[in-house]
């Protein structure tokens, strides 16, 4: 014989026994449809559920794989499609880097 309390229903969803609590809440609304505590919860329960399936499924997903920028941007190339021109910032890139090395060295000179 199950305990059908708004209490029991409480207690079972904080130690994570979800369909355990639904069991109870659905057993009270049998006996007395009209409570909206018993209600209340029970679709608060459906909500946390809905929620932890998602969280679920997230935790499934594969990790994400190592890659280049060459291989990345050949990926994406494929993606988006012939049409979609993808700038390559490698040269600015060094460029940027040898202008900060060459500040970096002045300041260290004292200029």
């Amino acid at each position: 014989m199950e305990i059908l309390t708004l209490t029991h229903a409480r207690i079972r969803a904080r130690q994570g026994d979800l369909a355990g609590a639904r069991r109870v809440l659905v057993g009270m609304l049998e006996r007395s449809p009209e409570d909206v505590e018993a209600r209340s919860l029970l679709e608060e329960l459906a909500g946390r559920a809905g929620r932890a399936a998602r969280a679920e499924r997230s935790e499934q997903l594969p990790l994400p794989e190592a890659t280049d920028a060459r291989a990345l941007a050949e990926r994406f190339r494929r993606t988006l499609g012939p049409r979609t021109r993808i700038v390559d910032v490698s040269g600015r890139v060094r460029r940027l880097e040898a202008w900060l090395t060459r500040i970096r060295e002045r300041d260290l000179d004292g200029h």
